[in-house]
């Protein structure tokens, strides 16, 4: 009789020991998943930062010579050109103003934009507006 109780007894230790290692090995993988999910989410975001940023300056360039020689219908073709790419939602030039003067949607040109609104208040929240900003502050990535 001694014999199969203690042979029961071992079977609950075994029992107990399994379920203490699998609980164990479970939160810490869900602790390691989550921070590399978060790590790897930050990576990301800044990577789609930096692309936006240098389309940003990409389109920018392209457009230095026409702009400097006044080229009016051919920054218009440039803007219409780039915003009919699926993966760019606007293009628009303003001026100090907050008028839109070039856009691929030409029912916008002319149009002012609201200083007060969420995309102009970075810069224009103080009096004097600021005349730039830092690649983190000029990017807002909506979830």
């Amino acid at each position: 009789m001694k014999g199969l109780n203690e042979i029961g007894i071992l079977k609950r230790i075994g029992l107990k020991l399994i379920m203490v290692a699998s609980i164990t090995a479970v939160v810490i993988i869900g602790v390691y998943s989550y921070f590399n999910i978060t790590s790897q989410n930050d990576v990301l975001l800044s990577e789609v930062e930096r692309h936006a940023n240098q389309l940003s300056e990409t389109v920018k360039n392209s457009m230095r010579y026409s702009m400097l020689f006044n080229e009016r219908d051919q920054i218009q073709e440039t803007i219409t050109t780039i915003g009919k790419d699926p993966s760019i939602y606007d293009v628009r030039i303003l001026n100090k103003e907050g008028s839109i003067i070039y856009s691929q949607k030409y029912e916008e040109i002319g149009h002012m934009l609201d200083k007060k609104a969420e995309s102009c208040y970075a810069c224009h929240a103080e009096n004097k507006p600021l005349e730039k900003l830092s690649m983190k502050d000029r990017t807002r990535i909506f979830k």
